[in-house]
């Protein structure tokens, strides 16, 4: 990125100086057109130098577990919300933990309320009452079974943990797409700005060029050359406009299916 700084600033002299020297006429209106073409260009290559540093950056903030780059705070959460695949991680870490508090409720003591009553319809002559009844209570220490349900327990804390895990792991891989997409369409759209006003000086300079060569002032060179940088200049163009078109397109799908 500095590297591109200085081109700019190389070329925005280079430009500076082909002005003052067709003020004082040492310089032909044909070089005037074509030094700023130059210029445009090198901000071009500082625009994608400042993406790149800043996707570096977002890729470093996700290494590190930072969840929210100030730059695309506003959309992270539409993003979070509306990511499929997070909402089935959140459902995966919701499972674990209602497993967890399960397990934890197995090693609380049980107790039982058991009861019976009937008539015995044949029965020893001695006893006076044909009819019946019993009551009791069963208390059962689960906890006391060789450590078994301590050990889903802590099991089941474990797979909970990892569910969690995953879940903001998740959440940072979808931070840094969302940062990285939306610098994507920010440079892109500066792209398509610069190659806009790339085309309209080259335009400019073609002009120039065929009007110099008809009045005899310029070669058939210089007008090949401003009409091949014209052509260069459309194509970057069009190839700008597209990628500013699917590089907004792919930071919809990472915000969610509600905003394709």
């Amino acid at each position: 990125m500095r590297v591109a700084e200085q081109t700019v600033a190389a070329r925005e002299l280079v430009l500076e100086q082909v002005t003052v020297m067709t003020n004082a006429n040492l310089k032909s209106g044909l070089d005037l057109s074509f030094a700023p073409v130059p210029v445009s260009e090198a901000k071009l290559l500082l625009a994608q130098a400042e993406n790149e540093v800043q996707g570096a950056a977002a890729d470093l903030a996700a290494a590190m577990g930072i969840r929210e780059p100030a730059a695309v705070r506003e959309l992270l959460p539409e993003a979070l919300r509306q990511r499929p695949e997070l909402a089935a991680r959140r459902l995966e870490r919701e499972a674990a933990q209602r497993l967890l508090a399960a397990e934890g409720r197995l090693t609380q003591p049980t107790v039982t309320a058991v009861g019976a009553a009937g008539v015995t319809p044949l029965h020893v002559a001695g006893i006076e009452h044909s009819c019946y009844a019993a009551a009791g209570v069963v208390v059962n220490l689960n906890f006391l079974n060789g450590g078994m349900f301590s050990a889903r327990r802590r099991e089941a804390e474990l797979r909970a943990r990892a569910a969690e895990q995953r879940v903001q792991e998740l959440e940072n891989r979808v931070a840094r797409d969302v940062t990285v997409a939306w610098l994507n369409v920010r440079t892109a759209a500066e792209r398509r700005e610069l190659t806009e006003q790339v085309w309209a000086r080259s335009v400019q300079a073609f002009e120039l060029a065929q009007a110099c060569y008809e009045l005899g002032l310029s070669s058939i060179v210089e007008v090949s050359q401003a009409q091949l940088a014209r052509t260069a200049a459309a194509l970057q163009q069009a190839a700008a406009r597209y990628d500013y078109l699917a590089q907004r397109a792919a930071l919809a799908f990472h915000r969610g299916p509600e905003f394709k």
